[in-house]
């Protein structure tokens, strides 16, 4: 198998070691506790952060900027008669690409504020003038100069400003993997693995020794759906990969779903279909409109419904495509045994037909032989690969993941383990 996109981990919580491949769909099994939903989270927030190289380095500008705003805002208070879009003026251009914008505008804004000294000096009453020597000051203390030329307090207050938006530029043109280690540090709340690497066409990425963040091209957006309770939640308020996955599932800004035969598929299943719909008051809103016409607050849905739902609305508003990779964890946990076998179908069928990568972490015999047979029969299983978690004897907390390339029987082995459980705890004397 060609080797498109490579994860390597060593020693991060209960994974000794794990070398896997995301060619297509990838399978990982093992018992609970051994690290599966460690490596979803390290994945996810991996692709979705290198994806968003330009969000941070602007979240980084704007954390430089903030002390300068608010001074740009107390000149606008101060010199302008109309305050009532203040606020947002200076906050419209926020972005490293839009460095000439900002500074056209701070540029007029200093000259009005010349202008706006002159008048002070000439006629301005006592108020005015404690007023705008007030503002003087701000600048000085922000700056941390004393100098009395206002002329000169304004060129270095501008110098700064184009200082920090030329290092953003550079920033944003080397892509320097700082800022992506410094996000995955926060989001995975400092515990990363000892030695690891993503990469992309053997080009790292992420991990130990990266130096620079490529532009993706394999992988563009990422999910993740480790509960399908998350559809019309309050688990939304929770981790930010449910707030995201929230955001997604409410975009109606696309239709471009419904006409593949995939989403008549989900809905057979389903027996109707997922809509989103103003309540017209504030809110867009989740709902699942039955066959026979009637509709419910998806929130209240059963969960398999929820499940689908889940794929439908993805689907429906073109979030799925063949650069997306979607992470479900454990996705048979709520489904009867011939929803899981119709999951599985799906997750086939939305590789085959658009190319969707998947990332599965399962503990259910179903739902691996059927991806594992119905990936054969639609002769996509050179895209497949399937992982076992195994523990060994002197480090049974800590699990190496083997590569079984097509071959599930280990993991149907280790499942075999719940029989012996059962007549050891079943057995008559």
């Amino acid at each position: 198998m060609d080797k498109i996109v490579e994860l390597s981990v060593e020693n991060f919580k209960a994974v000794k070691k794990a070398d896997i491949t995301l060619n297509g769909i990838t399978v990982v099994s093992g018992i609970n506790g051994c690290g599966k939903s460690s490596l979803s989270q390290l994945l996810y927030y991996s692709f979705y952060y290198a994806n968003r190289y330009d969000e941070m380095v602007d979240n980084a500008l704007n954390t430089e900027l903030s002390k300068y705003a608010e001074v740009l805002k107390q000149i606008e208070r101060e010199t302008k008669d109309d305050t009532s879009a203040v606020d947002s003026i200076i906050m419209r251009y926020n972005s490293v690409k839009e460095k000439e914008q900002y500074l056209h505008y701070v540029g007029q804004l200093f000259t009005c504020f010349l202008y706006y000294q002159d008048f002070v000096n000439k006629k301005g009453n006592k108020d005015t003038v404690n007023s705008f020597n007030r503002i003087v000051r701000i600048i000085r203390e922000t700056l941390n100069n004393p100098l009395d030329d206002l002329n000169k307090l304004l060129d270095q207050f501008y110098s700064n400003l184009e200082r920090i938006f030329n290092d953003a530029l550079r920033e944003l043109s080397q892509r320097d993997y700082f800022f992506l280690e410094n996000y995955l540090n926060f989001h995975l709340k400092r515990v990363l693995p000892q030695r690891w690497m993503i990469q992309e066409y053997a080009v790292p990425f992420a991990g130990t020794g990266t130096k620079n963040v490529p532009l993706l091209h394999y992988i563009k957006r990422v999910g993740y759906i480790d509960t399908p309770m998350i559809v019309g939640s309050y688990l939304v308020n929770g981790k930010d990969y449910w707030k995201n996955l929230s955001i997604l599932l409410n975009n109606d800004s696309h239709d471009i779903g419904e006409n593949i035969s995939l989403y008549e598929n989900i809905s057979q299943i389903m027996n109707g279909e997922s809509v989103v719909k103003g309540d017209g008051i504030r809110n867009l809103k989740l709902s699942y409109k039955r066959s026979d016409g009637k509709i419910f607050d998806l929130g209240d849905c059963a969960t398999g419904i929820k499940s689908f739902s889940i794929l439908q609305l993805l689907l429906k508003n073109g979030f799925l495509q063949k650069d997306t990779l979607l992470i479900i964890d454990e996705p048979e946990a709520h489904l009867h045994p011939q929803w899981i076998v119709e999951y599985a179908r799906m997750i086939v069928l939305l590789h085959k037909e658009i190319g969707v990568k998947f990332f599965v972490a399962s503990h259910s015999t179903d739902m691996i032989s059927a991806i594992r047979y119905i990936a054969a029969k639609e002769e996509v299983q050179d895209s497949l690969n399937f992982y076992l978690a195994e523990d060994s004897e002197d480090a049974p907390y800590e699990y190496t993941y083997r590569d079984l390339g097509f071959d599930i029987d280990p993991i149907f082995k280790s499942f075999n383990k719940s029989f012996d459980k059962i007549d050891e705890y079943g057995a008559f004397e």
